[in-house]
């Protein structure tokens, strides 16, 4: 290759790179097209890198490297002002905060959760003023409840949290109260953030706990 087209071929690798890891550009598969024109630049990548030599996979190693390097950085940076700004609203330990953080990493509820949602997760009950332990008992069905019916974590968060405590629910309860409120998703024709909202309203109006049993209906004897 000439040295302009060598330098231009480089650039242009180098610009890529840069873009897929600052998100400005990503990878689709969403439909056909986007799924060709993903393919499209990635044999275009690999046709440069090729194209370039060692420079090419220099340059491939090189960038990804500083890339991983930085973000790393950047993610630790974020997970702690999240982890920060829930000690400050709490008043419990960053310390502690970061041990259930690591505890999430080996439960199977939190597989799916990025790791910076994670410390969002805790962040957020943290400003619902609930410890540690009753973070550790509602992280897990907030999770799956997030994962089964794709909510936003500020409305689940709060919203689950302001139905536990007006039923006079515990955190140990959180679980069974996540099981109702799935049954009763399935078995109405009412969505889950609609059944949610409206028995967190059925318990602002101090009706009872009737709303969060679900029993079998009785069958009566005949006379």
């Amino acid at each position: 290759m000439k040295p302009m087209e060598t330098l231009l071929t480089a650039a242009t690798l180098v610009l890529w790179l840069v873009s897929m890891w600052a998100g400005s550009r990503r990878l689709r598969f969403g439909s056909f097209a986007t799924t060709l024109l993903s393919i499209v630049e990635v044999v275009g990548v690999v046709i440069a890198v090729v194209a370039l030599g060692w420079l090419g996979v220099a340059l491939l190693v090189a960038i990804n490297v500083i890339a991983a390097l930085i973000w790393s950085i950047v993610w630790a940076a974020r997970k702690e002002s999240l982890l920060a700004a829930g000690a400050a609203e709490s008043g419990i330990d960053v310390e502690e905060l970061d041990g259930l953080w690591k505890w999430m990493r080996h439960e199977k509820a939190f597989a799916t959760m990025p790791p910076l949602e994670r410390a969002r997760l805790i962040k957020l009950l943290c400003m619902r003023a609930r410890t540690p332990d009753e973070i550790r008992e509602m992280s897990i069905p907030i999770a799956h409840l997030e994962v089964i019916f794709e909510l936003e974590l500020d409305y689940l968060v709060e919203r689950f949290d302001l139905l536990l405590r007006r039923a006079g629910k515990s955190a140990a309860e959180a679980m069974e109260v996540a099981d109702v409120l799935t049954r009763g998703t399935q078995l109405s024709a009412a969505s889950f953030d609609e059944m949610l909202d409206a028995l967190v309203a059925f318990y602002d109006d101090g009706t009872g706990d009737v709303a969060l049993e679900l029993e079998e209906p009785e069958v009566g004897s005949a006379t």
